[in-house]
């Protein structure tokens, strides 16, 4: 063989290498561009899952393109969850609102009957604006709660004393008692240091001290005592109401849940759902038992230290 063949035999056979790589590099990238294609296709047919394109070798193409599609998919369905939260708000909200809004509507027309005395008149005034403000108070504690579980509205907490914080709260409700001729007593020795947010720990232990007063009878008793555990302050406000049956220690803690036996007193049973949110915030939480001698008890955990992390 002449050295000229020979040259032909190696061009000839890195021709081949050649069209033999680029042949392959073809099918690889073509592979490629037809998974992340299928990979698109699950995507928008609601079929796409992280699992289904797991592998052990990626190109860093495709794990950018997992990664937008994956935070795509997370988008989309926080977007459905705040739709339905939305629709659950507004329809709470159609649902509460119906009773008093017809009753304003209703002392409204009578309002306009020329022949009303002025105490009747004054009566019917009297009774649009309690009605108005119980439809305030309902938007607001529906917005409220509903901004804290999305996350919408948040607050810091910190390790202070408990002692100004419970003051506020029996301060809050103290009129109301005193209409009952209720005492209200804080038992605690010392000022216990407790993680918590002052301002918003205030509001859920009021939320709970109101219900204690709404429905204890009068000249009645509600105490607030404080115990420190291991890990959590167990602080328990009691009272001498009539109880909560068993089968609704945890119904109670749910939106506008009203226990049995409670439909004659005001109420729209957002307060101690609104008091669970909020020591959720704080990674507290809240529990209820009745008393062996009548009443129920109400207890609030709080951390005794900052989370750590």
């Amino acid at each position: 063989m002449s050295q000229n063949d020979i040259w032909y035999a190696v061009l000839g056979a890195l021709a081949a290498a050649g069209v033999l790589s680029a042949v392959i590099s073809f099918l690889y990238y073509r592979s490629r561009i037809l998974r992340m294609s299928r990979m698109l296709r699950r995507y928008q047919d609601s079929g796409w899952e992280a699992e289904s394109i797991a592998e052990t070798r990626e190109s860093k193409l495709e794990a950018q393109l997992r990664k937008i599609l994956r935070q795509s998919l997370q988008q989309k369905e926080q977007a459905k969850k705040d739709r339905q939260n939305l629709a659950g708000l507004l329809s709470d909200l159609s649902h509460q609102l119906k009773t008093p809004l017809s009753g304003v509507v209703m002392d409204a027309e009578l309002l306009q009957d020329p022949s009303l005395t002025q105490e009747e008149r004054l009566a019917f005034a009297g009774h649009i604006g309690t009605q108005a403000r119980k439809m305030q108070w309902l938007i607001a504690a529906l917005v409220k709660t509903s901004r804290l579980e999305n996350g919408i509205l948040q607050f810091t907490a910190k390790e202070q004393g408990i002692r100004q914080t419970l003051a506020e709260s029996v301060s809050t409700v103290y009129a109301k008692a005193q209409e009952k001729g209720i005492s209200v007593e804080l038992l605690e020795d010392g000022d216990i240091r407790l993680y918590h947010n002052r301002k918003w720990t205030s509001e859920a232990v009021t939320n709970i001290l109101e219900n204690a007063v709404k429905y204890s009878p009068c000249g009645s008793t509600v105490r607030i005592t404080v115990q420190k555990l291991e890990i959590y302050t167990k602080i328990s406000i009691r009272d001498e109401g009539p109880g909560v049956p068993k089968e609704e220690y945890n119904k109670i803690f749910q939106r506008f849940y009203r226990g049995s036996g409670t439909e004659e007193e005001a109420g729209t049973g957002l307060g101690l759902y609104l008091a669970q949110v909020i020591l959720a915030q704080e990674k507290g939480y809240i529990t209820c038992e009745s008393e062996p001698d009548g009443g129920s008890c109400f207890s609030v955990f709080l951390l005794n230290r900052a989370p750590s992390g």
